[in-house]
């Protein structure tokens, strides 16, 4: 087998196919590649139609990549390119690798037992390349152990098609596919991989070395590849629990969605209230994932309020009846602990959707809750602090923080006062809603604001009858143009992967069990380590300093590191120094 010398004189990317007129562009490629997977002629017909009425355009290709003389250096050569990317990202389908990249010697992880992590890495073929194989060699520490090999996944990052505005669309690797058998790469496309490793609890502390293949054919490309496991564990947020969720539909999760969800960070589920044995089945389920707490969203009646004002009180005795059920049924199954409270949703006084609700409502939904479930916290997740009036100088919504035992807004400036009240309130909790998807936000920003929570909508966003990897809506005109990916999972097969979202969330709790475990450690210090727990202090203070007060930009106050959440070139760099950081100072003063 050839082997091809990884240095940035002879693996380089080549780009030669990408520019000719004749040729299609890596776009048109990715989308055939994904149209001929899925296999339903009448999405691409559906497509064809869409782009003849000016309504499916795809992004032109343009590399984030400004050094054109460098991009013109690695046309002239003739090798496929392994890179590592420094930012730890994924990375665009025409980005070109810089010279740095390229010649960065070794994929790095760094886990504490029980933990899992990812690293990346890219690939650009210089040829079209069929049956690629990736595989990890023996990982050996400096002891002689052994990292084992089930306990390292590969994926190859799926080019999915997502919609970065109506009716426009770009390639982004997004779905995480496990690499359970040979894939085909095209010639000039960029290429994503993830390596994901788990470090067993027994694990010996040590650096693991390795080496990662890249092989199809004749080509074959080594990469070196380490993995440090730390000797301690992260301490899992009891006490002063952190809950990490999403909403999801128990009629249309498929029962391996719970213990996917688990292995990815999330603790606890949003899910609709229901009475009778099928719904405590489910619950059941989720008990058995791991998946421990449950938020609930509205019961029963409260789905058709809207049409029932004024409120009546036969309204009044059925809507206390079903919650008053609701809360014997948990209790007599032994699960009324597992709930977290009940969220009522988005207050609104004008444009009242299906699941809006006035403040004049909310409050009497408080009233009757409380009347009809002692004991059950009851909580609301606004959009803004409302209308300012002289009643309510601080804005309508915000005095909920005052009333109610759980506050879940949106946590943007927009909120402000409300986020003031909940903090000021010690028998409120602050959770966060629909706030961002990235790093920061489910790791240091959680952090640094006190929050208890954070959720998102939905888990799975596309239709019951639709296809996970269409890149269009087809059960409705007024959709089309709009990606349904899912953003966290995609499922496919009967199977779930995840998605390069999900990832970066869950490195963010990791992130936040990291500053979680260094400030338990600091408050235990012994008097031989009080100058070091001293000095982790100064760390922590001065990385809250840094993280803002408002995450879902991911940007860091000194405004040095920026992005989307998807592209950003020295986000994860700078996450990934500051988890090795709070890492060493665990370490000094657990031993």
């Amino acid at each position: 087998m050839k082997k091809i010398v990884l240095s940035v004189f002879a693996c380089a990317v080549i780009f030669s196919a990408i520019g000719q007129e004749e040729a299609p562009s890596s776009e048109r490629i990715i989308l055939k590649d994904i149209l001929a997977e899925i296999g339903k002629p009448e999405i691409s017909t559906h497509i064809r139609i869409l782009e003849k009425m000016g309504k499916f355009n795809l992004l032109p290709a343009e590399s984030p990549t400004s050094d054109n003389a460098f991009r013109a250096f690695h046309r002239d050569l003739r090798n496929t390119v392994l890179f590592i990317p420094a930012s730890g990202r994924p990375f665009l389908h025409n980005q070109v690798p810089s010279r740095e990249e390229i010649e960065n010697p070794a994929l790095g992880m760094n886990l504490a037992k029980g933990q899992k992590s990812f690293s990346v890495f890219g690939v650009v073929p210089s040829d079209e390349l069929k049956d690629v194989k990736v595989s990890v060699g023996e990982m050996k520490g400096a002891s002689g152990k052994i990292f084992p090999a089930d306990k390292i996944r590969i994926y190859f990052l799926k080019h999915l098609m997502k919609s970065t505005d109506q009716y426009v669309f770009r390639p982004f690797p997004f779905g995480m596919q496990p690499l359970d058998g040979p894939v085909g790469l095209h010639k000039g496309i960029t290429y994503g991989f993830a390596v994901e490793a788990t470090a067993p609890a027994s694990q010996p502390p040590d650096t693991y070395s390795g080496k990662i293949t890249f092989s199809s054919g004749n080509v074959s490309i080594e990469k070196d590849m380490s993995v440090k496991v730390y000797d301690f564990a992260l301490l899992r947020p009891e006490a002063e629990r952190m809950n990490w969720g999403f909403y999801c539909s128990l009629k249309d999760a498929l029962a391996a969605d719970y213990e996917f969800m688990a292995s990815y960070g999330i603790n606890t589920l949003v899910i609709n209230a229901g009475v009778g044995e099928a719904y405590l089945e489910r619950i059941r389920n989720i008990r058995k994932s791991g998946i421990d707490g449950i938020l609930l969203l509205d019961v029963g009646a409260l789905d058709s309020a809207i049409k029932d004002i004024p409120y009546t009180k036969e309204w009044e005795a059925r809507y206390k009846e079903q919650v008053s059920a609701f809360q014997k049924q948990m209790k007599d199954a032994g699960e009324e602990g597992r709930y977290i409270g009940l969220i009522h949703d988005e207050p609104r006084e004008t444009m009242l959707s299906a699941w809006n609700r006035t403040y004049e409502q909310m409050m009497i939904y408080h009233k009757l809750v409380g009347e009809a479930a002692p004991g059950m916290p009851r909580g609301v997740n606004p959009m803004s602090d409302g209308p300012v009036s002289e009643r309510h100088p601080l804005g309508l919504y915000a005095d909920f923080a005052r009333t109610f035992e759980m506050i879940m807004p949106h946590y943007w400036a927009h909120c402000r006062n409300m986020i003031r009240l909940a903090r000021e309130n010690p028998g409120c909790r602050l959770w966060s809603y629909n706030d961002g998807d990235n790093r920061l936000a489910w790791g240091l920003h959680s952090w640094k604001v006190g929050l208890k929570g954070r959720t998102l909508y939905n888990y799975r966003p596309y239709g019951e009858n639709e296809h996970p990897l269409s890149p269009v809506y087809m059960s409705s005109r007024e959709f089309d143009g709009r990606s349904f990916t899912g953003n966290y999972v995609v499922a496919w097969k009967d199977r779930i992967w995840g998605t390069v979202t999900l990832m970066n969330m869950y490195e963010g709790i990791n992130d936040y069990k990291y500053v979680y475990t260094l400030e338990k450690v600091i408050g235990k210090a012994s008097s031989e380590r009080k100058a070091v727990a001293a000095e982790a202090q100064v760390f922590l203070d001065k990385l809250k300093s840094e993280v803002p007060e408002y995450a879902h930009s991911e940007k860091f106050t000194d405004g040095k590191e920026s992005g989307t959440g998807e592209v950003d070139a020295q986000i994860v760099t700078r996450l990934d120094s500051i988890r090795a950081k709070l890492a060493d100072y665990i370490e000094k003063m657990s031993k």
